[in-house]
């Protein structure tokens, strides 16, 4: 009988995953570790699998021995954080393992929400406010220097592919949106239509449609009432969709 494949073994595991079956792909993915101890894609595969079974304690216990044997991939101390913070509130142990991932990896797309929006449950509203204003730099400058990290900030931004004025104030109401934090996000939007002028509301106006009711020519201009409208749903359908909060 020839040797089992490891790779063989995953792909089985991702097929039974997409079918739901999260126990058959768990023990999958523990015969291929087993087999492969150094396989990261396996140990990821049981984390992932853990979670899908809603066996959280014991996806920790794998973070945990993950972390020791991978101390140089931020993946899973981010996970580990995200565990802490939307199953067992454990805001310090959340903040903790963030930490761990700014120290990994400086430049990781989403931890600096995640750091704000930790200590934002926290209480530290200033130290919140402080690591957003950063993601928002952070994404600002990488339309410039990074394609990838461009385009998961154009994730964020829907069709937008230009920007005018001040960069960063459009992507702090874009980040503010995310951790459910509506006048700092109204606030930062602001400032990016006095920064930039005539194309900055052309910019808004792409960014908030779908969240117009008015259908009147020429409404939702900036200090139009339906526009202010539009920006707070948009806010409201931001936060909804990505913030930990409703978990």
């Amino acid at each position: 009988m020839a040797p089992e494949n490891t790779f063989t073994i995953m792909d089985r595991a991702g097929i039974v995953t997409r079918r739901g079956d999260y126990t058959g792909a768990l023990r999958d993915y523990m015969r291929a570790l087993e087999i492969a101890p150094n396989s990261k894609r396996a140990m990821k595969g049981i984390i992932r699998s853990l979670d899908n079974l809603e066996q959280r304690e014991n996806a920790l216990e794998w973070l945990a021995r993950a972390a020791k044997q991978w101390p140089d991939d931020a993946w899973f101390p981010c996970e580990t954080g995200v565990t802490h913070y939307v199953i067992s509130k454990d805001y310090l142990s959340a903040l903790a393992a963030f930490e761990a991932v700014e120290r990994i990896d400086p430049d990781h797309v989403a931890n600096r929400v995640l750091l704000g929006e930790t200590h934002l449950k926290l209480g530290n509203l200033d130290i919140e406010k402080a690591y957003i204003e950063q993601h928002a730099a952070q994404l600002a400058r990488s339309m410039e220097t990074e394609g990838s990290l461009f385009r998961r900030a154009m994730m964020v931004v829907a069709t937008v592919t230009q920007l005018a004025g001040n960069r960063e104030f459009f992507f702090q109401g874009a980040s503010y949106a995310l951790i459910e934090q509506p006048e700092l996000s109204r606030t930062a939007f602001h400032r990016y239509l006095k920064s930039g002028g005539r194309n900055a509301v052309r910019i808004m106006r792409g960014l908030l449609t779908g969240h117009f009711e008015c259908t009147r020519p020429g409404c939702g201009g900036p200090g139009d009432e339906e526009y202010e409208a539009a920006l707070t749903r948009y806010i409201i359908a931001t936060g909804k969709s990505i913030s930990f909060n409703d978990h």
